[in-house]
C-alpha cells in the first residue's frame, strides 16, 4: 500500500523514537534489551548456531541483543531506509527489503521473530504472511510474535497509537488466527 511509503521512510524519527521514555538511542537500546531479556530469553534455542530471522527488525535492537547472547546466524530485514541505516550504525547487517521478498527465498529458519510487526498489515495480508512464515520454519522451529493486545489495560494505546496498524488482536483472535494459518501449538 502506497501510504506505507509516507510513514516508513522516517519511521524511527516519526514513531519509534517518539514512543519511548528514553532521551537517547543508547538509553532506548538498553531499555529494549532489558525487555527482550524479560520477554524472550526463555524462548531462545539452546543451539547458538540456530538460524534466526528478524522480520521488521527496525533499528536493530533485537538482533543486537541476540548477538550479545551469542547467536551469530541472524538475518534482519526491514523496509524503512531510516531504520536500516540506524541498524547498520549498530553493526547489524540489515537488508532493506519487504517481508514478502525475504520469505519468497528458499531459506528456512529455526526461529522467526516478528516483534511489533504483524499489526502493520491488514487481515488479508496478514493471513498470507503468517502462512509464509510457518512454511519457512524448520521442523520444531518457533515463530515468536509480539503485538498489541487490545484486552490489556493500556492495549488501546499500543493498538491505536500508530496509524500504520491495520489489525487489532486479543488472546482469542490471535489463537484463532495462528491456528488457521498453520501453527501446531500456540502459547500466549
Amino acid at each position: 500500500m502506497a501510504y506505507r511509503d509516507t510513514f516508513y521512510k522516517d519511521y524511527f524519527q516519526q514513531q519509534a523514537k517518539r514512543n519511548t521514555l528514553s532521551s537517547s538511542l543508547n538509553e532506548k537500546l538498553a531499555w529494549d534489551q532489558k525487555v527482550y531479556t524479560d520477554e524472550f530469553l526463555h524462548l531462545l534455542p539452546a543451539n547458538y548456531a540456530a538460524s534466526i530471522v528478524d522480520l521488521g527488525s527496525g533499528y536493530g535492537s533485537l538482533c543486537h541483543w541476540l548477538q550479545h547472547k551469542g547467536f551469530q546466524n541472524i538475518r534482519a530485514i526491514d523496509t524503512s531506509p531510516e531504520q536500516v541505516q540506524r541498524a547498520k550504525e549498530l553493526g547489524i547487517p540489515v537488508e532493506l527489503c519487504d517481508v514478502d521478498s525475504a520469505l519468497d527465498q528458499e531459506e528456512r529458519y529455526d526461529v522467526i521473530f516478528a516483534i511489533d510487526f504483524i499489526e502493520h498489515f491488514d487481515k488479508e495480508e496478514l493471513v498470507e504472511l503468517l502462512k509464509k512464515m510457518f512454511s519457512r520454519l524448520n521442523p520444531n522451529g518457533k515463530l515468536i510474535l509480539r503485538s498489541p493486545n487490545i484486552d490489556a489495560p493500556i492495549g488501546s494505546f499500543y493498538a491505536f497509537g500508530d496509524f500504520t496498524h491495520g489489525v487489532v488482536l486479543n488472546k482469542h483472535s490471535a489463537i484463532q488466527l495462528l491456528l488457521a494459518c498453520g501453527a501446531g501449538k500456540v502459547d500466549i
